[in-house]
């Protein structure tokens, strides 16, 4: 820990390394309660963006980006309801992998890890990715995860609240973020619970205004 150290003597010290990350107590708990299948850079969604019907949405495209990074606009999410597609994974790979701060694909709700439980997933799987951009964010999701462990399983109202909305409020500096990041969430519908879908809509709808992100809808 020290280099080349001479001449000194310790008494009675503690020295205490902590380290933030997946290693970290508060980071392992977001962690098990994510689903990391469900990232747009995953294998899994690699294989899945391929039997999902081709079609060009060129013009949509176009305007994502420009409208993704205005820090001033009527509107932060951009809901694109219509035929399953593979707009969402085209924004992904369109988008520069740096201008995108988290995404979730819903997982069909007739494979292992779809049903009921995706929706539960959702935001703490933006929360650790999100982490990942911003170590300031990290920190303090870290302390609020080592003094209740039980936030990953709450609503989904206080999962938002308390993973998201709040931590972002007390980084009360936006020119530290820079320009806007895009959140990319599709598949919504393949969730088995209606209460739920309705609660993410009207969460996305209401909540999401005030926070240094634009948010990509598929429905």
């Amino acid at each position: 820990m020290l280099d080349n150290p001479r001449d000194f003597v310790i008494y009675n010290s503690q020295i205490v390394n902590q380290q933030i990350g997946e290693s970290s107590p508060g980071m392992k708990i977001l962690f098990k309660a994510s689903l990391p299948d469900a990232v747009h850079d995953s294998a899994a969604q690699e294989e899945a963006s391929e039997f999902l019907p081709k079609t060009k949405h060129g013009e949509v495209l176009d305007e994502l980006i420009p409208w993704s990074q205005q820090p001033n606009t009527p509107f932060s999410v951009l809901w694109l309801i219509g035929p399953k597609s593979n707009l969402a994974h085209l924004a992904t790979r369109r988008v520069p992998e740096s201008h995108i701060a988290a995404s979730f694909f819903f997982p069909s709700a007739e494979g292992a890890q779809g049903g009921y439980q995706s929706a539960r997933r959702l935001f703490p799987t933006i929360a650790y990715q999100l982490a990942t951009h911003f170590p300031a964010y990290e920190a303090i999701l870290e302390a609020k995860l080592r003094r209740n462990r039980t936030l990953v399983s709450k609503s989904l109202q206080i999962q938002f609240r308390e993973l998201i909305t709040q931590p972002f409020e007390e980084l009360v500096e936006p020119e530290m973020f820079g320009r806007r990041r895009l959140i990319v969430v599709e598949g919504l519908e393949e969730s088995k619970s209606p209460h739920s879908r309705c609660e993410i809509i009207q969460i996305l709808t209401t909540q999401t205004r005030g926070l240094p992100f634009r948010w990509l809808v598929q429905y």
